[in-house]
């Protein structure tokens, strides 16, 4: 019996010293043994926080968070435990959380240890995943209360297959969360929701990667969750971004086969599924549109630095005028009316590139911070920033201005090993929380903040988790229409924002805009000559501005190719109307007739003029007549030509003409001689003429003096 009480004592003295030893490596400050960072590429195990309830600190509420947790290795991870971690201490300035953020590091502060506030989810074989749970009290949190934004996460603690079971997490994720003090007066906040992808058609007018296309707006792909997500999220403070290119490749693809969009059967898609989920996309697209406050930039979002930087000019603005043409039609096809505005690559843009846009008709131009020197979050959202390339010793106050609205990225990133949704929530609510905090309040319509969710931002499988629409059930964030906030500008004083006079970023090839701009010229000939309607010009205006469009950037080779090939394909349709000539043409004198021969090789009747054009001053030619030529008929055209009188060989170019006056096609090229040839043949023939008359004049004398001889003979006849 002693003996056994003394086993069992020594036990109870074994198990004490290791639930000691545990509490003691469980609540080593957390920044110490977070040292792999917020999102290390080596941890072993991937975490992801999904959802956090509330999104803002609320005294005796206790704090939810949700996610999963992967193993990412290769060995087995056991007895693996999520705890909370939080900073005791709020950040105050956004300084200090672009600092933490920036670092990847972790929150800091202690891991909690209490019962019933972490959750052991066991072991993860490689690529196993598994959920977890935490639920805190709020007066466990052990934070200062003081107002501001304090660091939250997760850390996870595993042991490797070796039995080791460090104090360094195996895996951690990391966000923010604000507190913010009752009867805070509220700051404006804007969503602003894009709806834009790389767009392209190829040289038939068919979209590109239809397949990428599909994928994106399906419900599980990028613009297909955006969609269902703003559906589900939107309500005061929200407006609609959206690239009517996008509207009209999902009306391609929602026409089938026909439109040259639909992916094959190849793709494990068929047809019909692919014509019904772009249908499905479109329709709610166009009533999400309908519903809130609609921006639109141009066609294609088209790279309005190179349309600039178009060395002629002529090119650019050419262009230019295509894409609001494109986007115009777009809008009207599907009965939308919007805010025209013009969102460069990156919110970058220079005051040359935007003085263009303003000339041009931009209304709005949405901007990184990055360009505007000396804007402050506290100037709001929109701006009225200069235009006018300044030099040193110019006066800001006679710069030309642009109204802007400030895009932050930085508002997407909340955090590390987050959800997107749940990131851009709890940014936007800490930055909001500071000015709240600092009395930025403003006028009821202007907004402090803009939530602009990237053009790329994909919400993730998730999204219904980070409850992003909660952003505005919060007491200090006042929801404003972008629309609103653009009619309630502040003018920020004008040297605070000024733009740079150039930028360095890497537009598309300013080759690729004139072949654009050959591709819109060459549409207009060909509707002009074919008596088309608008619906002619306007598809190939929307090719021209798919040509240029600022995706094309990142993939230059490829894009010079593509606007090549559009170029070389409306050539080609151009090209079956051809004029012909011999090539040499000989007048019977100075002046005179000569044929030309035009073929039609379309399957639509064409009426086309012919010009005809020379050096040479010593030969004109009468206007021709413009011809309608059947559809594949070939006509022949008689020209002509007056010459000066003297012999000549001229040079002469031919070139056909559309009902507008403007040529076309390959020019034929040929001499015209003109000769003496005529004039000598008139001339032997009137000598001729004349000799003939005189010697049929001797032949009637000579006649007549035979006669006269004969008369006396005969009266002197004697009688019978």
């Amino acid at each position: 019996m002693v003996a056994m009480s003394r086993r069992r004592t020594a036990a109870t003295v074994v198990a004490a010293l290791a639930v000691a030893l545990s509490a003691l490596m469980l609540s080593e400050p957390a920044a110490g043994g977070g040292a792999r960072g917020a999102a290390a590429d080596d941890d072993p195990l991937a975490v992801t926080l999904t959802s956090m309830v509330p999104a803002h600190l609320e005294p005796g509420r206790p704090l939810r968070l949700r996610g999963t947790v992967q193993n990412v290795d290769t060995e087995v991870w056991a007895d693996a435990s999520v705890y909370l971690v939080i900073r005791p201490t709020p950040l105050t300035t956004r300084t200090e959380i672009d600092t933490l953020l920036s670092a990847g590091a972790p929150p800091g502060g202690s891991r909690l240890i209490e019962i019933d506030t972490f959750d052991n989810i066991g072991s993860l074989a490689p690529t196993q995943v598994k959920s977890f749970r935490l639920e805190v009290p709020y007066d466990t949190l052990g934070i200062s209360q003081a107002a501001g934004v304090y660091p939250v996460g997760v850390q996870v603690l595993a042991t490797d297959e070796s039995g080791l079971r460090s104090t360094t997490a195996a895996g951690e994720a990391s966000t923010l969360i604000p507190l913010v003090p009752d009867k805070t007066d509220p700051v404006g906040v804007a969503t602003v929701w894009p709806f834009v992808t790389a767009l392209r058609r190829g040289p038939d007018g068919g979209t590109l990667d239809p397949s990428r296309l599909l994928s994106e707006i399906s419900p599980d792909g990028r613009l297909g969750r955006l969609l269902e997500m703003a559906t589900a999220s939107t309500g005061p403070g929200s407006t609609v971004l959206v690239d009517p290119a996008l509207l009209d490749a999902a009306g391609d693809l929602s026409r089938g086969p026909d439109s040259g969009a639909t992916p094959d059967d190849d793709n494990g898609v068929s047809s019909t599924q692919a014509r019904e989920t772009a249908r499905v996309f479109l329709a709610g697209l166009v009533e999400l549109a309908e519903d809130h406050p609609l921006w639109v930039p141009a066609y294609g979002r088209p790279d309005e630095q190179a349309l600039t930087d178009t060395s002629d000019g002529r090119g650019g603005r050419t262009v230019s005028h295509a894409t609001r043409r494109a986007t115009r039609n777009s809008l009207k096809r599907y009965q939308l009316e919007g805010l025209d505005v013009y969102w460069p690559a990156g919110g970058l843009a220079s005051a040359e590139t935007l003085a263009s846009v303003k000339t041009r008709g931009g209304p709005l131009a949405m901007l990184s911070p990055k360009v505007l020197d000396g804007w402050l979050p506290t100037d709001g959202v929109v701006v009225d920033a200069a235009t006018t390339a300044l030099r040193d010793g110019d006066d800001a106050a006679d710069a030309e201005r642009l109204r802007t609205f400030v895009t932050d990225p930085t508002l997407l990133a909340g955090g590390s090993g987050s959800s997107p949704a749940l990131e851009a929530r709890q940014r936007t609510l800490s930055e909001a929380a500071l000015l709240a905090i600092g009395g930025a309040a403003q006028q009821p319509d202007s907004a402090s903040l803009a939530l602009v969710l990237g053009p790329a931002w994909d919400p993730g499988p998730a999204w219904r988790q980070g409850d992003l629409a909660s952003l505005y059930r919060t007491p200090w964030i006042r929801p404003v229409d972008a629309d609103d906030a653009v009619d309630a500008v502040r003018v920020a004083p004008p040297e605070q924002v000024l733009l740079p006079k150039r930028l360095a970023p890497r537009a598309i090839r300013v080759e690729q805009v004139r072949l654009a701009a050959g591709i819109v010229r060459k549409a207009r000939d060909y509707a002009s000559i074919i008596d088309a309607d608008t619906g002619t010009s306007a598809y190939y205006d929307e090719l021209a501005a798919l040509a240029v469009s600022s995706s094309w950037r990142t993939e230059p080779t490829a894009g010079l190719a593509n606007a090549e090939a559009q170029d070389a394909a409306a050539s080609a349709i151009l090209a079956k109307v051809a004029i012909e000539s011999n090539q040499f043409v000989t007048l019977p004198g100075t002046s005179g007739r000569f044929p030309l021969t035009v073929t039609n090789g379309l399957d639509k009747a064409v009426r086309v003029g012919v010009e005809l054009k020379t050096s040479s001053a010593n030969l004109a030619f009468d206007p021709v007549d413009p011809v309608e030529i059947p559809p594949g008929q070939v006509v022949t055209v008689t020209v002509s030509a007056d010459g000066d009188g003297n012999v000549s060989n001229s040079a002469v170019v031919a070139r056909l003409t559309t009902p507008d006056g403007e040529t076309f096609g390959t020019p034929a090229k040929f001499n015209v001689r003109t000769s003496v040839v005529g004039t000598i043949i008139w001339v032997v023939m009137g000598v001729a003429g004349a000799l003939a008359v005189v010697a049929f004049g001797r032949q009637i004398r000579n006649r007549r003096r035979q006669r006269v001889k004969a008369s006396p003979a005969t009266a002197q006849e004697p009688a019978p």
